[in-house]
């Protein structure tokens, strides 16, 4: 009877720390609900080219995908899991920069195509809703981190450095 309620008391302390998943529209945005004060929006990792949005070419739009930050993004959760048991919320733009920029105004980010637009009010939505959450389960604190990586093709050239400048060996 006690191994039965201490694994109902494990589970009920593990719950509330599961992150669910919010797609949207034809998954090009999804929201990872967390339970800490901590929220991630990765908006330019994606890799999705449906051919219902043709790439952006106005405004001179900037369409190269930030390097690895889906992967960093998911790093990320796994060491706040492992420290605390718990997720951050973390938004994700699955679409290809070459599609949609949700860190440009509508206008420029999605270019007047309207299922790029739907996305990008579904990716801001999401960051909105989080940080609410957030700040409501908090005492009305959040971390908010827009996650952006680069998008240099050549970057596997560039030393290593460590955080007083010094170039590792590699």
């Amino acid at each position: 009877m006690k191994q039965i309620s201490f694994i109902f008391l494990a589970f009920l302390f593990w719950v509330p720390c599961w992150a669910q998943i919010i797609y949207g529209a034809n998954n090009y945005t999804e929201y990872h609900k967390g339970s800490l004060p901590v929220v991630i929006s990765v908006p330019h990792g994606g890799y999705l080219t449906p051919t219902s949005i043709p790439d952006r070419t106005c405004n001179s739009a900037v369409t190269v995908t930030d390097a690895n930050t889906i992967e960093l993004a998911q790093q990320i959760d796994s060491a706040f899991w492992i420290a605390t048991g718990c997720h951050p919320s973390i938004i994700y733009c699955n679409l290809h920069r070459a599609k949609l920029d949700c860190n440009r105004n509508l206008s420029d980010g999605a270019c007047g195509n309207a299922i790029a637009e739907n996305a990008w009010h579904e990716f801001n939505d999401f960051i909105d809703s989080a940080q609410v959450a957030a700040k409501n389960a908090w005492g009305g604190k959040a971390f908010y981190i827009d996650l952006h990586g680069h998008g240099n093709p050549t970057s596997s050239s560039f030393p290593k450095r460590g955080c007083n400048g010094f170039a590792f060996a590699t």
